[in-house]
């Protein structure tokens, strides 16, 4: 008598998940971590996001991750670095290194930052995020391929790779910052790319919007050493992310610019033609710099 077993190798290949690219976006501004250095210091921090991009990457091998630096008046990518890296197949020296190559890069863009401004460059760094998604999406590595083959000699295609990016900000901002990064918010929406945003110490409303509108998820934090914890579980690249009830905004900061002043309003003259919105009707009488237009009373 003999026994067949079932054949679960289409089933396994079949059940194969998608890998997150997560696009880590981090708020690096000197005078707002100062602020924060009672409760947690900056290095402290620092080790706790790359524990969280540790536990990213060790979820499923088709993981992938890239990190990005804002400082006021300038951005740049962190990680994956353009210098060269020694191979190894161990993952914990894969880690490691990766780690040392993080904070490296953090150290020497700290040394860069413009200490008279103090509104870091988050759309900068967003920008470079959804460019970086936009040639992962468009132009796969040769060394990976598209498919695979089956025991039974059949083709599957591989699982495919979406993309999120998340936010760490302990900043609100700046009013005069609000166009730059709604065109980010519109790319993103328009490339169905979720924008998670942690908030630490104060709130961030044009993040708030970017959170609601491209569905992506919202934490605000009181105090830093709750970093850590809400990243492994909050964040859209977490496993727990899935399973958990995620909090929701109850309020949410929908507050635009206006381009004349740079200040933040609720009610103002809107030009038909771009949308710009200014605060005073005498505008009205101006170009609107946007489109080269006049209003007309």
């Amino acid at each position: 008598m003999t026994t067949t077993l079932p054949c679960t190798t289409s089933s396994t290949a079949d059940s194969q998940e998608e890998g997150v690219l997560y696009a880590l976006v981090l708020d690096l501004n000197p005078r707002s971590w100062m602020k924060l250095e009672q409760e947690m210091l900056f290095e402290e921090a620092m080790n706790h996001i790359c524990v969280f991009i540790n536990s990213h990457l060790s979820l499923k091998i088709e993981n992938k991750v890239a990190v990005f630096g804002a400082v006021p008046q300038k951005s740049a990518m962190l990680y994956p670095s353009s210098e060269v890296t020694k191979s190894t197949d161990d993952r914990q020296d894969l880690f490691a290194e990766m780690n040392a190559t993080i904070l490296n890069n953090i150290a020497k863009l700290n040394k860069q930052c413009a200490t008279e401004s103090s509104v870091s460059d988050l759309p900068g760094a967003i920008s470079r995020a959804l460019c970086y998604i936009n040639c992962h999406a468009n132009k796969p590595h040769k060394s990976e391929p598209s498919t695979s083959f089956r025991t039974d000699g059949s083709i599957t295609p591989l699982p495919s790779t979406s993309s999120r990016i998340g936010v760490v900000s302990v900043s609100s901002g700046s009013s005069l910052e609000y166009f730059a990064m709604m065109n980010c918010l519109f790319a993103a929406q328009r490339k169905g790319i979720s924008i998670d945003v942690c908030a630490i110490g104060t709130e961030a409303s044009v993040l708030q919007q970017a959170s609601h509108l491209t569905n992506g998820i919202y934490l605000f934090l009181h105090s830093p050493q709750q970093l850590l914890q809400n990243l492994l579980m909050g964040f859209g690249g977490s496993s727990a992310s899935d399973i958990l009830l995620q909090p929701k905004q109850t309020r949410i900061g929908f507050q635009a610019s206006c381009f004349c002043h740079g200040n933040t309003i609720e009610i103002g003259f809107v030009c038909t033609v771009c949308l710009a919105e200014f605060t005073q009707r005498g505008f009205s009488n101006r170009n609107v710099r946007n489109v080269g237009s006049n209003y007309h009373e």
